[in-house]
């Protein structure tokens, strides 16, 4: 019944997500059996279906709440007395500068067991007087702007396209509708007739073997258990299975972000290539090195930084020469460093930087790229930034450098959803 109102009203390309969606809904009814219960977090273009998307999750979550105007002060209470859902429409209209705050750290905390946010309160006596609100509980975050890197590490991400199928486009859901009441009592019951045996499921706990972080498996967790369990009375619908490859794909979709978007990662990757022997850099030329990774100037990019950073991977040893400080830095050193940041393939030693550079390999590569990317786009004009990555570090070349040379050239632009560019011609 749930999943059947989904694939009514809201359209996804990838189809196992009716089956993610459908796990986690039902899991807002029994998220208080886990130590963490992941946030969905909705983005995509204007008239995708996000609203209507969370507008059929009010209709079937656990004591659901759809709001895009409500004060801070309103959801700590009401998450905690009710333990509701909570459904953020355009979340960014929430982030107003008086109270940025206060719904950040809401967010930040309310994934998790047991934490608490603490507000100062006014008693009757005029007294201000902290007090702890527990802020554990189901959320959707929605809009089109995305989200911090912080908090997007607590949500399992939901990127909507416009459809294609003019029914489900035009179906709209009436919230007046029995119908939703009946499926609600139906999920209540589930839980007061299935809740011990949910508890007593193993969890899945085959991290290494999926190749997915600690991280991502504590949020992923619920969804492999909820999954397991519907698998003993619907062996037929293979839900762990589905599961595993839907967590693995956007792990994977969210690791190429990181490599792309984090500072650490991107200076990394600068000294794989600017480390060709052992000896003392100085860190004016890796923070010059580095800044040729970024399109625009990064102000915040400064030789301070990037000595902190530096300092922050490990790298100790350094001495000072004139006014400028260099730090000495091995190729084991790096090396282990980008596999342990998991870029293994990025690493060019100095004779093969040589050959990678001349001009006709460079450019037989653009070539072979150029064609990929014609026959691999979707019918949006979409590739998997991921699928990319790896055919450029097929042909022993780094991603970064070669992603910048075919956006000059045209072929690629940057898009609003996550793990993925444009094919502009």
């Amino acid at each position: 019944m749930v999943k059947k109102a989904y694939q009514t009203y809201i359209e996804f390309e990838n189809l196992d997500t009716y089956d993610f969606i459908t796990l986690w809904t039902i899991g807002t009814y029994f998220f208080h059996l886990f130590n963490t219960y992941p946030y969905v977090y909705v983005g995509g273009l204007k008239q995708t279906g996000k609203t209507k998307l969370l507008t059929v999750a009010s209709l079937l979550a656990f004591n659901a709440i759809f709001t895009n105007n409500i004060s801070t002060a309103s959801l700590y209470r009401l998450t905690q007395s009710g333990r509701c859902t909570l459904l953020l429409d355009e979340s960014e209209k929430l982030a107003a500068k008086e109270r940025a705050e206060e719904l950040r750290n809401l967010l930040l905390t309310g994934y998790k067991k047991g934490a608490v946010v603490y507000r100062t309160e006014k008693k009757r006596s005029e007294r201000l007087v902290p007090e702890a609100f527990e802020v554990y509980s189901p959320k959707i975050v929605c809009n089109i702007e995305g989200i911090e890197n912080v908090l997007e590490e607590r949500c399992i991400p939901i990127i909507m396209k416009r459809g294609k199928n003019k029914a489900i486009i035009n179906a709209e859901p009436n919230v007046a509708d029995p119908v939703w009441q009946q499926i609600r009592s139906r999920l209540y019951m589930l839980f007061l007739q299935f809740s011990g045996e949910l508890s007593a499921c193993s969890e899945f706990s085959e991290s290494e073997e999926m190749n997915i972080s600690a991280r991502d498996l504590e949020l992923w967790k619920p969804i492999f258990t909820l999954a397991s369990f519907f698998d003993k009375y619907n062996p037929q619908l293979n839900l762990p299975e589905k599961m595993r490859k839907l967590a693995c794909r956007v792990t994977d979709e969210k690791h190429v972000e990181n490599v792309v978007e984090t500072s650490e990662y991107i200076l990394v990757e600068t000294l794989t290539k600017l480390v060709t022997k052992d000896g003392y850099f100085p860190v004016k030329t890796i923070r010059d090195e580095m800044a040729q990774a970024y399109d625009e100037e990064q102000r915040w990019l400064t030789t301070k930084w990037v000595g902190n950073a530096l300092r922050r991977l490990g790298f100790k040893e350094k001495r000072r020469v004139g006014r400028g400080v260099e730090y000495h830095i091995t190729i084991k050193e790096v090396k282990d460093l980008a596999e342990r940041l998991g870029l293994k393939n990025t690493y060019v030693s100095s004779d093969s930087l040589n050959s990678l550079n001349t001009l006709s390999s460079l450019k037989e590569a653009l070539q072979t790229l150029t064609k990929w990317l014609i026959e691999n786009k979707d019918s949006a004009g979409l590739v998997d930034a991921f699928a990319l990555y790896a055919k450029i570090q097929e042909l022993g070349l780094e991603p970064k450098q070669v992603v910048d040379v075919l956006k000059a050239d045209g072929w690629l632009v940057d898009v609003p959803i996550v793990g993925k560019f444009g094919v502009a011609k």
